[in-house]
């Protein structure tokens, strides 16, 4: 690191390759490494002193700035001389704070596509729910016909023997000598 040529006071700190350390005026020698320039000049103190003073201030301007207080930020930049700070720290505030709400945008954006994925999934299942509920709803009706007609089959069945066995009877009846004959509700004869 090079000091400004305005200080005409430099020192300059040196290391030889066998790792002593000297101070002297003028650029290390040949064999010497420059570690750094040593500024030690009233003109390097004031300077000092400045630098000290207008980071003082920057954050003074910073700290107003943070608690909202823009105007007196603005004043007080204007005061010191720190405008070009003031439009820098704003700038970089309105830089972060579009980052932050296009990091929020993302974010909803992201959580919508989210609940869309939740909702459709959602949707399918009940589609799939209600698709079983129907099968399942048709089943019972199937069975129930089925039992329906199963006893509708068992009914005629029994008809059918009943009507054959009245028919057997009357047949027998006719072919038989006349008797005293009796008949059921369910139509079956029967004779003495």
């Amino acid at each position: 690191m090079l000091a400004p040529s305005v200080f005409a006071h430099d020192i300059y700190t040196c290391r030889a390759k066998n790792g002593t350390m000297s101070y002297q005026d003028i650029p290390c020698e040949q064999g010497k490494k420059t570690v750094g320039a040593v500024i030690d000049t009233p003109e390097a103190r004031a300077a000092e002193a400045r630098r000290k003073e207008k980071l003082s201030h920057e954050e003074d301007v910073y700290h107003l700035v943070q608690l909202g207080y823009l105007e007196q930020a603005r004043a007080t930049a204007v005061k010191y001389g720190e405008t070009n700070y003031l439009r820098w720290l704003l700038q970089s505030i309105a830089n972060q704070q579009q980052q932050q709400q296009q990091e929020a945008i993302a974010e909803q954006q992201q959580h919508d596509v989210d609940l869309e994925q939740q909702n459709q999934l959602l949707a399918a299942q009940n589609a799939q729910l209600q698709a079983q509920q129907a099968a399942n709803l048709q089943a019972q009706r199937d069975a129930a016909e089925a039992q329906r007609d199963a006893a509708a089959a068992r009914r005629n069945s029994a008809k059918a023997a009943m009507d054959a066995a009245v028919a057997r009877d009357r047949a027998n009846v006719q072919n038989q000598a006349p008797q005293f004959c009796n008949a059921d509700a369910l139509g079956r004869v029967w004779c003495h």
